[in-house]
């Protein structure tokens, strides 16, 4: 046999080996692979991880080269998953940006649809003070108006009372003082009159004790009147007891007189 039969035959072996070895690879790639399209970004490398350590600890008992290609074979994998990760994650990174940019779109848009309403609020808000401030200033001026008549409707009553009140007090000091001269006049006359009444009192006194004797006399006089009424009362009954008789005596007189004739 030639060397070139022999390196023909060598190098067919070793592309027998190697699909051998790509077929027996995949049995364990595949699963990992369809694994990584389905795990996420966090559980990817782990993943990979586990299937290099279970592809190492499958194919010890293999060469050299096979351990190489199939160390190759695995940084394949790897970098396919680290690609695919890569691009998954930049696609979340792009996405995630994209919901950012929209999130900062409807705040922006929401801040000042905010500041819109502050500020239509604000101005309300500061039409609202300007309007109370008009209502209480005009308020405050009606106030004023009416406390300025209400003070001087009072000034004019307390001038008017003060004026009353002088004029009254005028009055009473006149009254009192012609009341005071009056009665002055009045106990002057009254003390004449006492005077005069005790005067005339002693007098009356004087007099009653006149009276009184006088009286006195007067009573002793109608007793010694009466005793001698009581005499002469006693002396007309004598009198007339004696012109009864007499009387008697002359109608039988008279009565012998006319049977005679």
């Amino acid at each position: 046999m030639s060397i070139r039969a022999e390196a023909l035959l060598t190098c067919g072996d070793m592309i027998r080996d190697a699909k051998q070895l790509q077929e027996s690879f995949a049995q364990f790639t595949i699963p990992y692979t369809l694994a990584l399209e389905k795990a996420d970004a966090e559980e990817q490398e782990v993943y990979v991880i586990d299937g290099l350590l279970d592809l190492i600890l499958s194919v010890h008992d293999l060469s050299a080269f096979d351990l190489r290609y199939a160390a190759c074979e695995c940084l394949k994998a790897a970098r396919d998953a680290h690609d695919a990760l890569e691009k998954s994650h930049i696609a979340d990174v792009r996405e995630m940006k994209k919901q950012q940019l929209a999130l900062e779109t409807i705040h922006k848009k929401y801040m000042l649809s905010v500041e819109e309403k502050i500020a239509a609020k604000d101005a309300e808000h500061q039409l609202n003070i300007i309007e109370a401030q008009k209502v209480a200033q005009d308020d405050a001026e009606r106030a004023r108006v009416r406390a300025e008549t209400e003070i001087a409707q009072l000034k004019a009553q307390i001038t008017k009372i003060n004026q009353e009140s002088s004029s009254k007090i005028n009055e009473l000091q006149e009254e009192n003082y012609r009341l005071n001269v009056r009665h002055t006049a009045d106990m002057s006359a009254a003390e004449t009159r006492i005077h005069e009444l005790e005067k005339q009192l002693s007098s009356v006194e004087s007099r009653c004790q006149d009276l009184v004797r006088g009286a006195e006399t007067l009573q002793k006089e109608k007793l010694d009147a009466l005793k001698i009424s009581a005499a002469t009362q006693s002396e007309l009954d004598d009198l007339l007891v004696v012109f009864s008789d007499m009387e008697d005596r002359l109608a039988k007189y008279e009565t012998t007189d006319e049977v005679s004739v």
